[in-house]
């Protein structure tokens, strides 16, 4: 949930004003409009803004809670800090750039790519003076919104980063939306002007991605100008105490891992309870399934939105809990998302009951070493990586998640590492449509390839020479070409989404504290990775079967959506885990399985022959 993101686009929105001729040029348009803008919400009074704080009520998904902010129009600079629910946060641009503490008082500093310049202007008011911030602005004419009201619309960008629309009233000069263009749009309403001390600034803004009930609305409070003020509120709070320690004189920890084929499987105790499997994932927040929240009679609140693999939001809620154990490592107070995992890719019987995201990985270098099937956690302050012949990854943050500079088939890219995704490589839509890449396959199928957060997941399938990531080359990668019109999957700024057939050839070492990461292979990398034949959820009776590979050799031997599978191999199915699944059926090709299958009410057996998809 990217709230604080949110919060901070919500507190800078001022802005220009109405009709310029069509034969203007866009950019002198834009700058008349943007010079008619501060006449209009203030003209002269904001030359005495030297500094603007702001108190205002925030709710959002029967969340309530509040965000201080600070402005200096004139710099750029910003800095807010918030509350919602059991959520809080902080966020801010000083002289050394962006920073952000989260709900633990852990402060995180960002590389000059990851830091969101845009939001800074937003927030701190500077597009009014776009001279002073390396603005650009273009005019792009008239409009009507729904409601029929004429709109001037002003493009503005910061240099490397997205674009953003202005909607300026054309009656009464003030300006009343703000879209941020993505997948999807973040539409900002801004309403119920009041003066402070001769300048305008909106009393109402509602933030929403088009679904009513998650919409986020800030109001204003208190305002004050060039306030007296104790201290730099635009400087980073010092970091917080750690809030998680080891065993008596220890530095690591060292628990077992359990790959599915899936999933990355290790066993978490929650509050002296358990343990319960959770999955390690690099491309989620952390997170518990809505049963086992219940389980444990831990507070859940609100009903925020959140996205995933899939095309549609899921809501979330938020709880925390008061102590969490991993190995011999114990965390103290750690907020969780809330969502019903065991729905979404579980069924009756799921696999993992909750989620190990950035949080987790943020606290520690965690290896994830496929050899012996451990997870090593290791103290970051004082580590230092201990292989040979093995060169570092450099990454950046996109959002929450490391993102690396690699290339598939010699075609450049930028690439997030997800260890919750199955597959070894997804490429994204936008890229694949800037590109053209997808003319260098010819693809065996086009299918529901996997269900995740926000529903299923399409995909077309090949295999690709080779992918590389910084330095790492990964052979033969099978590659889904995204179907996916929205969603996490359909992201304009990146190539695509590097996954579990990718970490289950390397012993994989993440350290996000120096953003480094490293591949190293094992024995069984040139066995290359596969492609999954079902999409099954684990049932009272058997496997669920979600979707069936078209042409593959579940469909060939008939099995369909719907059915259940009993037995596989002469085995009840209910009794076989994922590492006995992926025994059966990573056998050669032309390997005969035998299944007891119930479909539409009768039961009838199977003969799947498996065979070599792409």
């Amino acid at each position: 949930m990217k709230t604080i993101r949110l919060i901070a686009l919500l507190l800078g929105l001022l802005s220009g004003i109405s009709g310029a001729s069509a034969q203007d040029d866009s950019a002198a348009a834009a700058q008349r409009l943007l010079a008619a803008a501060r006449q209009a919400t203030g003209g002269a009074a904001w030359d005495r803004v030297h500094l603007l704080h702001q108190t205002l009520k925030l709710s959002a998904g029967g969340l309530d809670g509040t965000i201080e902010s600070w402005a200096e129009p004139a710099r750029g600079r910003y800095a807010a800090r918030f509350t919602l629910g059991p959520d809080r946060g902080a966020e801010g641009w000083d002289v050394a750039g962006a920073w952000t503490a989260d709900w633990a008082g852990r402060v995180h500093r960002f590389e000059p790519a990851e830091q969101g310049g845009d939001v800074a202007i937003w927030a701190s008011h500077a597009y009014l003076f776009p001279e002073r911030s390396g603005l650009s602005a273009h005019a792009l004419g008239s409009r009507r919104d729904e409601s029929g009201n004429a709109v001037e619309v002003i493009r503005l960008a910061a240099p490397g980063r997205g674009p953003v629309e202005l909607w300026l009233d054309a009656g009464t000069a003030l300006p009343r939306r703000l879209v941020l263009k993505g997948s999807p749009d973040l539409v900002v309403t801004l309403a119920d002007y009041r003066d402070v001390q001769g300048v305008k600034l909106p009393g109402t803004m509602r933030a929403s991605t088009g679904v009513l009930r998650y919409d986020h609305v800030t109001s204003l409070d208190k305002a004050e100008i060039d306030p007296a003020v104790v201290g730099n509120p635009f400087e980073a709070p010092a970091p917080a105490p750690p809030d998680y320690h080891f065993a008596p004189g220890e530095t690591r920890s060292t628990s077992l891992m359990v790959p599915t084929g899936d999933a990355f499987l290790i066993d978490v105790t929650i509050n002296g309870k358990g343990p319960y499997r959770f999955a390690l994932d690099t491309g989620a927040s952390n997170a518990i399934d809505t049963d086992l929240a219940a389980e444990l009679g831990l507070p859940v609140s609100g009903a925020l939105s959140a996205t995933g693999a899939g095309e549609l939001p899921v809501e979330i809620g938020l709880t925390r809990a008061a102590q969490v154990e991993i190995g011999d490592v114990a965390l103290t107070d750690q907020l969780f998302r809330v969502l019903p995992l065991s729905r979404i890719v579980a069924g009756d019987r799921p696999a993992y009951r909750g989620l190990l995201g950035y949080e987790f990985f943020d606290r520690f270098v965690v290896r994830l070493d496929q050899d012996r099937h451990e997870v090593v956690l290791a103290e970051p302050q004082g580590w230092s990586f201990h292989g040979s012949g093995v060169v570092p990854v450099h990454f950046q943050f996109h959002g929450r998640m490391p993102a690396v500079d690699g290339q598939i088939d010699l075609v450049p890219g930028r690439f997030t590492l997800d260890t919750g995704q199955a597959n070894s490589l997804t490429l994204y839509r936008p890229f694949m449509l800037r590109t053209g890449i997808q003319r260098k396959y010819v693809p065996k199928l086009s299918a529901t390839v996997g269900e995740g957060i926000g529903g299923p997941i399409r995909a077309e399938v090949a295999r690709g020479q080779k992918l590389l990531l910084g330095d790492t080359a990964v052979s033969g990668p099978v590659i889904f070409l995204s179907q996916q019109k929205s969603g996490a999957f359909s992201d304009p700024d990146l190539a695509g989404n590097v996954g579990g057939g990718v970490f289950l050839r390397f012993n994989t070492t993440f350290d996000y504290a120096r953003r480094q990461i490293w591949f190293e292979r094992i024995p069984t990398y040139g066995n290359g990775d596969g492609l999954k034949l079902m999409t099954v959820k684990r049932s009272f009776n058997g496997f669920l079967v979600l979707s069936v590979l078209p042409g593959g050799p579940m469909d060939e031997a008939g099995l369909k959506r719907n059915d259940v599978i009993e037995t596989i191999e002469y085995k009840n199915a209910t009794i076989l885990d994922d590492l006995a699944m992926q025994k059966i059926f990573r056998k050669p090709a032309g390997t005969k399985v035998h299944m007891t299958v119930r479909s539409e009410g009768a039961l009838k057996e199977l003969i799947v022959v498996l065979s070599e998809i792409v």
